[in-house]
């Protein structure tokens, strides 16, 4: 439910929300949208539904809410494959909101942001695609145990796998083929089929990274045309599953380097939009590795403006100009219990009580819509949110 805890602070700071999603998906659910457009389930009108959508609200950015999204509204961008092209203001559109075309794929293939890492002068562990059984085992002993299994999507589903020994490689490349082999019907694998240009690169199934030892962390950052406007780091105190999961408790703090290292990939790749980092931090010497990116907002986007930083109010200056609008001030506290992730994962957790639990009381029939389940992650998928700043 992420995703929908965005509008919020979107329209606190200015903007008027519309949504294109499915009528049963969190996000047409709160009430901090000023309009909801219902998605029908036929894959073959999408493209109608997203066309009416931005014709009707005239929007000034379009945020997409997952992978699968960020991957449709890029081929609409680069007019790949479609039997009837898009107009060349909604490319316009779609280009302002996504960043620079050719760097596209970078944020979502690994073995992409490891060379483009390199150049920069960004730590990051050693990745390798890999398109065999075998070859995940003769890359691992190269390695050295233990290595992640991870898929190419920039996805944060919880798909990255910890393999300590041959043993657990094994398990955990049976379970992401198997997976992989039954992932029909999903928003990414219907992506895929509206679209008949050839050109269309295929994310590689999987692939094979060093592992470094440390402590998890995440920045959270907002940009347009290359430029971060602002940024927010935190460490994940737990997450669900352990070692590879979804952060469901955070601590905000300031990693200096951790931040120069957002911002100068940002700026290589042009990238416009929401998205976050995933990174390890060395405990001995502090040193962030660069370990995945998300090109789209992260669980923890709408909280900003709770530390100070508040993301959407900096996009929303960015784009209305130099006008000043008020701070609405920040918590102390720094660190937060996300929800639903944590009661998912430890209902009796000590963070619960202990500390801030980010229940979303002001917006009942959201938090009604929202059963816990035992992974901790809604099922559903939308297409974009969409803003404007009118």
């Amino acid at each position: 439910m992420s995703i929908a805890r965005l509008p919020k602070p979107l329209q606190q700071a200015g903007f008027s929300v519309a949504a294109l999603c499915p009528s049963e998906h969190y996000l047409a659910q709160t009430r901090f949208l000023q309009k909801h457009y219902s998605l029908p389930g036929n894959r073959h009108l999408w493209l109608p539904s997203l066309l009416y959508a931005i014709q009707s609200w005239s929007p000034e950015l379009i945020i997409p809410a997952d992978y699968g999204t960020t991957l449709y509204l890029q081929q609409l961008a680069n007019d790949s494959g479609l039997l009837t092209p898009v107009s060349a203001p909604v490319r316009k559109l779609l280009k302002k909101s996504l960043g620079h075309a050719k760097y596209y794929d970078v944020l979502q293939n690994p073995r992409r942001l490891f060379d483009l890492s390199t150049m920069l002068n960004v730590q990051t562990p050693l990745t390798c695609l890999v398109t065999s059984r075998q070859q995940a085992f003769v890359m691992a002993t190269q390695i050295g145990y233990p290595v992640v299994l991870k898929k190419g999507n920039g996805t944060l589903d919880g798909s990255n796998h910890v393999c300590r020994d041959e043993a657990e490689l094994i398990t955990a490349y049976e379970s992401l083929t198997a997976a992989d082999s039954a992932d029909s019907g999903t928003l990414t694998d219907s992506v895929k089929k509206i679209f008949t240009n050839q050109n269309i690169p295929e994310m590689p199934a999987l692939y094979l990274q060093q592992w470094h030892w440390g402590i998890p962390a995440l920045h959270a950052f907002v940009a347009l045309n290359g430029v971060k406007m602002a940024g927010i780091t935190a460490v994940k105190e737990c997450t669900h599953p352990q070692d590879t999961g979804i952060a469901t408790v955070v601590r905000f703090m300031v990693h200096e380097r951790m931040e120069e290292n957002a911002e100068a990939l940002v700026q290589k790749t042009g990238y416009s939009g929401f998205g976050c980092f995933d990174f390890t931090i060395e405990p001995r010497t502090g040193q962030a590795y660069l370990m995945d990116a998300h090109p789209y907002p992260s669980h923890i986007s709408h909280l900003g403006g709770r530390m100070g930083h508040d993301l959407c109010a900096a996009l929303f200056a960015k784009l209305t100009g130099p006008e000043k609008r008020p701070s609405l001030g920040h918590s102390s506290e720094n660190i937060i219990a996300l929800f639903p992730h944590e009661l998912n994962r430890d209902i009796q957790s000590t963070y619960l009580q202990e500390y801030y639990h980010d229940i979303p009381w002001d917006d009942a029939l959201l938090l009604q819509a929202c059963p816990m389940s035992s992974s901790g992650l809604p099922a559903a998928s939308p297409l974009p949110a969409m803003v404007s700043d009118e």
